[in-house]
């Protein structure tokens, strides 16, 4: 397996909140006041900023921004992109 092309469970995250933005035509502002999700939050996500002690998602987040983008978790993340080949894991949890 080609690991150099493997992107964290967050960097695959944003490339979906990317391309759903794009494909709705929203702006990241829109999309935090629809969603109810925080401009820090998103920023954190979408620009891989490492704060605090956990650089992880909660599934919480992960149901807010689905919800936001008017869809279920599941279809969140029936993509390629979430494929186990193409994530990259830490197994330190």
């Amino acid at each position: 397996m080609d690991t150099s092309k493997q992107l964290t469970l967050k960097q695959a995250v944003a490339e979906r909140i990317r391309g759903l933005l794009a494909e709705r035509n929203l702006t990241q502002y829109r999309f935090e006041q629809i969603s109810g999700i925080t401009h820090g939050h998103l920023s954190h996500i979408l620009y891989n900023k490492k704060g605090g002690s956990n650089n992880s998602l909660s599934l919480t987040t992960l149901l807010i921004i689905a919800q936001g983008f008017n869809m279920t978790m599941a279809e969140f993340l029936n993509k390629p992109i979430f494929n186990y080949e193409n994530i990259s894991v830490n197994k330190k949890i």
